[in-house]
């Protein structure tokens, strides 16, 4: 059996080294192209930040699946992301007239309770949740949230606003990512959704 493999500049690894310094499995990635809008969305809470103008602290990101149509809702409290989470998914499938088959979150408990359960369990609607510390398996909400937390920091700091303000930036922000076309598609997320 041969442990030591040529690395591209000429030396060795030993393969069993390496494997056994990986903290995680690899991701697998999930295949888009045969799911259909609001099948499955993916949402996640981040917060608390700095108190906005307008009292919000945390913002809710709900991605779809299917098409990358990215939704961000500021909220004052971090419990207030069921409600607004089932408003969303109400607007979204009057929009579109697809319906959302499966809600899926990183389990915090922004779905697990309340009015965000009865809506899923009244509608059909599957809960599903990621296994504890396993953020990468959380969707698109995951990497949508470092996104919005990157361009609210550069249009703050480019406007020079004070970050009570982030709020405003963060609709800016969303509607962005709905206009660019994604990778591997002509259209954007708005146009697929």
């Amino acid at each position: 059996m041969q442990t030591m493999v040529s690395s591209c500049k000429g030396k060795y690894t030993c393969h069993p080294c390496v494997t056994a310094k990986l903290t995680r499995t690899p991701h697998t990635t999930v295949c888009r192209a045969n799911l259909k809008p609001l099948e499955i969305l993916s949402s996640d809470t981040a917060g608390p930040l700095t108190r906005s103008t307008r009292g919000n602290r945390y913002f809710t990101a709900i991605a779809d699946q299917a098409t990358s149509y990215l939704n961000a809702l500021p909220t004052r409290t971090k419990s207030a992301a069921g409600e607004k989470l089932v408003e969303t998914v109400r607007r979204l499938q009057h929009i579109s007239g697809h319906k959302v088959l499966r809600l899926h979150s990183d389990g915090v408990g922004e779905l697990a309770k309340g009015a965000p359960l009865r809506f899923a369990q009244t509608q059909g609607i599957q809960i599903t949740k990621t296994a504890p510390n396993t953020p990468r398996r959380n969707g698109q909400a995951e990497p949508a949230i470092r996104t919005l937390k990157e361009c609210i920091r550069s249009q703050l700091k480019a406007a020079r606003m004070p970050e009570k303000y982030w709020d405003y930036a963060l609709q800016d922000c969303v509607a962005k990512q709905n206009a660019l076309p994604r990778p591997n598609t002509t259209a954007s997320p708005t146009i697929l959704l």
